[in-house]
């Protein structure tokens, strides 16, 4: 079967081979012509740039749309008719191309890609994880089943992942991206960033351009390089992602790191965020400890209550809170009967008298959220939860300085230790899952 076919892979090779590496990029570029475009015209552009060659031209990239576009992987000397010969090393760093001469040669050729686009050219891709490691040898094509008839362009196009990541980044948001393109440019880029993390060229925030989706990949990687195992960190849809606390505490389940927009949507920043106690099990484990606002109140965290109702795993309606934070956790404590499951006959009663006692704020818009997320439903019963909620909030300037180094890592593992001291707990007790 050809290697090609998306359902295809490498059954026999793991993910860090080259030529795995190569064959996700040309399926990618197979699959999507916004990628294979941003590829051919990267090449164009580097081959006008090299100076001292003037021989030969590429076409552009508009002349060649209606041709077939043919893409292939580990081929030995295949047959090629085609007018044009462009040989392409994908690597690490710039190599000096036109030091290098490319043309036929007696050996027999095995190429990482070649991407064939109808009689006018074809590509030959050598692909090198180092350059280092490239012979100028490996960059010339066989003379074996190469007709006689073909130009083949004197000097090779050098590619560098770095600059292939940032383009694919910038294509994910475009207006007009299909969402399986996109899907697959994400899978990409996940993958890279898995295997081969030395090609992202986004390792803070401060190289980020501020394209939400490059940011979200560095909020995971900084997440990733706290914690003492990877599969510590999810992406919780629809919010962000967390650091999953799930089997070390009964109280909380997940720490987030969440990028946000301010009301102008002009400028970033980052949150941490922890929510204790928002499933009933969580908040009875919470109200039958030993709490202390001490240190978080000290040190810059915005402490609120965050009371809601929620049916199975979905939360429904969160309500404001009319009372301080230490009277809100006391009355918690003093009434941990109260946390639980109202039937749909009990729940309005029971919001209204949260209300009259000040623990809710149940207002017009609080009740009109209730009607349309539950009464005009068929939900027999709602759960609920009086959560607590900390958020410490890090703007984008602020992150951007302290990322340069490893400050801002340990910047959030502080704080992470200093806000679980809410339910007693020490930086021992983090140690299996946070790097103290």
């Amino acid at each position: 079967m050809e290697r090609l076919n998306y359902f295809n892979p490498y059954n026999s090779k793991e993910p860090y081979y080259e030529d795995q590496l190569t064959r996700t990029f040309l399926v990618l570029m197979k699959y999507s012509f916004h990628v294979v475009s941003i590829f051919y015209n990267y090449c164009f552009k580097q081959l006008n740039n090299s100076k001292s060659y003037t021989e030969i031209s590429l076409p552009y990239l508009d002349d060649l749309i209606n041709e077939e576009w043919k893409f292939e992987t580990q081929k030995i000397n295949p047959e090629i008719n085609s007018e044009l010969l462009l040989s392409v090393l994908i690597t690490d760093e710039n190599i000096e191309n036109e030091k290098i001469n490319i043309a036929r040669i007696n050996r027999d050729a095995r190429y990482d890609g070649i991407i064939t686009i109808g009689n006018e050219i074809t590509i030959i891709i050598e692909v090198k994880p180092q350059s280092q490691n490239v012979r100028d040898a490996q960059l010339s094509p066989s003379g074996k089943n190469l007709s006689d008839e073909t130009l083949i362009i004197g000097i090779p196009v050098i590619l560098q992942w770095k600059e292939i990541i940032r383009k694919l980044n910038n294509l994910l948001v475009l207006p007009v991206l299909s969402s399986q393109e996109k899907l697959m440019i994400n899978d990409f880029l996940f993958y890279i960033n898995d295997n081969y993390p030395q090609y992202n060229p986004f390792i803070n925030f401060g190289l980020c351009q501020n394209i939400e989706n490059i940011l979200y990949n560095r909020i995971k990687n900084l997440l990733k390089s706290i914690v003492t195992d990877e599969d510590f960190i999810e992406y919780h849809r629809g919010w962000g992602y967390i650091i999953n606390l799930s089997e070390k505490f009964n109280e909380i389940s997940q720490i987030g790191l969440i990028l946000n927009y301010n009301n102008d949507n002009s400028s970033w920043y980052i949150e941490l965020i922890f929510c204790f106690g928002c499933t009933i099990r969580q908040s009875r484990f919470l109200y039958d400890k030993t709490l202390t606002l001490d240190i978080p109140k000290r040190e810059g965290w915005l402490i609120e209550p965050n009371p809601h109702v929620s049916f199975r795993s979905q939360n429904l309606v969160f309500f404001k809170s009319k009372i301080e934070v230490d009277a809100y956790l006391d009355y918690w404590k003093n009434n941990k009967e109260e946390i639980r499951m109202y039937k749909r006959n009990e729940i309005d009663t029971f919001l209204t008298k949260l209300n009259e006692n000040n623990i809710i704020n149940y207002d017009n818009n609080a009740m009109e959220k209730m009607q349309e997320k539950f009464y005009n439903t068929k939900i027999p019963s709602l759960n609920f939860s009086p959560e607590i909620a900390f958020k410490f909030k890090i703007n984008s300037e602020k992150a951007i300085v302290l990322d340069k180094d490893l400050s801002l890592a340990n910047l959030i593992k502080y704080k992470i230790v200093e806000c679980i001291s809410f339910i007693g707990a020490k930086e021992e007790d983090l140690a299996d899952i946070i790097k103290i």
